[in-house]
């Protein structure tokens, strides 16, 4: 006997040697894209053969195992393992692949470009999540029991039986769950890690006692009949039954009848039986409007896969306009059933043409400035139209079914004249009446036929104060004005104007979230002329968070979180008496634009402005293209902040909108849109906040206007402030 075994033994081991041999090398995988992540800074020591600062290659991953990196350039310094599941592979600027090695996997080429990285910069650090699945080896099982015949059971997938007493099979390496069976006796499970180490098990069966069933079915609620007519219960049932096999019966009403035979093993035996339904399936096409009436129940627009037993069904079909449509069918068992049944539409379409400010009523219901292409039933219709500052229509026409019927009806009002003169001859011209009309003009004009009533004249123009004034026009009346206006701004204190323009966003030559190139419209806005500085913030908020990188009431303020820059405006709104921008808190923060409080500029606003607005020379950074003149960024600022004024402002005299610290923005980041847009918000979603024009930390490239940053709301840093917006009206 001890021989036998032996050989069983050398058996195995010989099994087990093949079996690695024929074993294929684990592959591994790239999961999604690289990500870019720029809150981390790579250090300043990190250079490659060329005195170049390194970029850094971050790789992520769940395995196990030992890892090695070779870029095709060659690795600067040493590859680091800072922690469980990362490796920091630090590579020359223009680096185009790396190779990676892992225990007990395939080598693997890594083309950045493949995966998001197109152009590998000094500084830059990408996220690249790496994984593998290891597949599991076959090992050289054997299984003994105390009795012959017994059936072996692996994973649910029956393997053999115990001939003799022992059965040799072969299973997949890992956790595995091993049951062995026999009529007569109670049934054995166990769950093993099967291995080379570990691959010899042994049962030994005892006689059979009373075993427990549980039955399970969906839905539950069915009847279960063993044996022909003895009741066990309703699903979900648990019992104690004999072992053995006998039939089955499982019931429920709408379902089909199961009838067979079940093996009932100790110690469990569990079974699960899906019912099928044998109700009809009814559907009724119809029009959108229409109601289907079915046993007392109305059916808007149709019916959709009702389920319902199998009789004879009479329904009706309405719709407003239409005649009523009534069918009869008989349903048949599990019959899907579809009617497509659209009532004719006979309702008359009636166009009434009026002034815009008129409103034309009839049936009760009032529409303004005149009815196109209405819907009404067929009928003899009073129509009446009224306007402020005019005598009321009435006309009765007689509507046919599907007939057309237009018609105009336009009151009369007492005019008179409004004319207007200005200086500068290119200053713009509002006039608004108290009825809702609106006349505009540029520099002269002469308004003619203007309802009587009350007027609120607007003159405006850049590089002037709003001109503003109300006055009555009376029947027949001619009003002339004329309007120097007064040089200024009517921006607030501290603020610039920024008409409104339709401008390009973007650009094309920069990061891939730069290069949707779009076109954006921006309404007229007020931004301020310099970054909220420390004394500002002080003065609002009771303290002053700045430290060691740049002090001073006249220093930008900085390490303000989102959340801050939110709460300084309102207060500073609350403090000069104006309406607060902002609403609710934490993620629920609202912005309501048409507030005249204060507020942070929207993505959109900061860039059109940094753009010099109106006056925009196309320049690459904020006020000109040598970057020295402009800003404080890296390579002049000494490692902090500046007070306002430092540098020159841009186009529209605007201070640092390029560097000394980014600056937050109200838009969650998110990817650009391809099409055109009017005054942009910022995507839907996302978890962070948009970040504008570099800083004394950063180099030339974070400074360009379209450079795109973004930080979580509630950060704060050395090198982020803000400045303000309101609206300009």
């Amino acid at each position: 006997m001890t021989s036998g075994r032996y050989l069983v033994f050398i058996l195995l081991i010989g099994l087990s040697i093949s079996i690695l041999a024929g074993q294929e090398l684990n592959q591994l995988s790239i999961v999604g894209k690289a990500t870019r992540a720029t809150g981390e800074i790579v250090p300043g020591d990190k250079l490659d053969a060329n005195k170049n600062q390194a970029a850094l290659v971050s790789f992520i991953t769940d395995l196990d195992v030992d890892m090695d990196f070779r870029p095709w350039n060659g690795v600067v310094g040493k590859i680091t393992n800072p922690a469980m599941g990362r490796w920091n592979v630090y590579v020359s600027p223009g680096e185009r692949a790396i190779d990676v090695h892992a225990e007990g996997f395939e080598p693997f080429k890594v083309v950045l470009s493949s995966f998001g990285i197109n152009s590998i910069k000094s500084g830059d650090v990408y996220h690249i999540k790496i994984t593998g699945e290891m597949k599991a080896a076959e090992v050289p099982v054997v299984i003994t029991c105390n009795q012959s015949g017994a059936k072996v059971i692996v994973d649910d997938k029956e393997m053999g039986s115990t001939d003799n007493k022992m059965l040799t099979i072969k299973v997949n390496s890992g956790e595995r769950k091993l049951r062995i069976v026999k009529d007569g006796f109670a049934s054995q499970e166990i769950s093993e890690t099967v291995s080379l180490t570990n691959y010899s098990f042994h049962f030994e069966l005892e006689p059979a006692m009373k075993a427990v069933v549980k039955i399970t079915s969906e839905p539950e609620g069915a009847e279960i009949f063993l044996e022909e007519n003895v009741k066990l219960g309703t699903t979900p049932l648990e019992i104690f039954y004999d072992a053995g096999s006998y039939p089955i019966k499982i019931e429920k009403e709408n379902y089909e009848t199961i009838n067979e035979q079940i093996t009932i093993t100790e110690p469990q035996t569990t079974k699960h039986y899906d019912l099928e339904d044998i109700r009809a399936t009814l559907t009724v096409k119809t029009n959108p409007n229409a109601t289907v009436k079915l046993n007392g129940v109305d059916y808007k627009g149709g019916i959709n896969k009702l389920l319902i037993l199998p009789q004879t069904i009479s329904f009706k079909i309405e719709q407003e306009f239409c005649d009523t449509i009534e069918e009869t069918y008989t349903l048949q068992k599990g019959e899907k059933k579809v009617f497509e049944i659209y009532p004719e539409d006979i309702a008359a379409i009636l166009t009434v043409k009026t002034h815009s400010n008129a409103t034309v009523r009839f049936n009760g219901e009032s529409y303004k400035g005149g009815v196109s292409n209405k819907k009404v039933a067929p009928q003899v219709l009073e129509i009446e139209v009224t306007m402020p500052k005019a005598e009321t229509l009435k006309r009765v026409i007689t509507l046919k079914p599907k007939a057309e019927e237009a018609i105009e009806m336009y009151p009369e009002v007492q005019t008179g004249v409004i004319q207007v003169m200005c200086i500068p001859t290119d200053a713009e011209i509002e006039l608004t009446g108290d009825a809702g009309e609106r006349y505009t003009s540029t520099g002269r004009k002469t308004f003619t036929d203007v309802p009587m009533g009350k007027y609120e004249l607007i003159v405006s123009a850049d590089g002037y104060k709003t001109h503003k004034e109300e006055f009555r026009l009376t029947a027949d009346e001619t009003i002339a004005k004329q309007i120097p206006l007064e040089e200024g701004s009517d921006a607030p204190e501290g603020m610039v104007f920024v008409n409104d323009k339709t401008f390009q966003m973007g650009s094309a030559n920069g990061e891939d979230d730069e290069k949707l190139v779009h076109s954006v419209t921006v309404s007229d806005f007020n931004i301020g002329k310099y970054e909220v500085t420390q004394g500002e913030y002080e003065a609002v908020m009771g303290k002053n968070p700045a430290k060691s990188y740049g002090i001073g009431d006249n220093y930008p303020v900085y390490y303000v979180s989102w959340y801050d820059a939110v709460e300084f405006c309102n207060k500073r709104s609350d403090k000069e008496g104006l309406n607060r921008c902002y609403s609710g808190s934490g993620e629920n923060i609202k912005c309501d634009f048409d507030a005249n409080g204060y507020r942070l500029p929207t993505e959109a606003e900061w860039e059109f402005a940094a753009r010099g607005g109106n006056k925009s020379k196309g320049y690459k950074y904020a006020g000109g293209n040598d970057l020295k003149q402009v800003a404080w960024y890296s390579y002049n600022s000494g490692n902090k902040t500046h007070s306002a004024e430092g540098k020159q402002a841009n186009e529209l005299g605007i201070y640092d909108m390029s560097g000394n610290v980014w600056e937050w923005c109200w838009d969650q980041y998110g990817d650009y849109s391809s099409g055109s847009q009017n005054n942009p918000r910022g995507s839907s979603s996302g978890s962070y906040r948009v970040n504008r024009g570099g800083s004394w930390y950063n180099y030339a490239s974070n400074c360009r206007l379209a450079n795109r940053n973004c930080n979580s709301p509630g950060n704060s840093y050395n090198d982020l402030g803000f400045r303000i917006a309101c609206s300009s009206k």
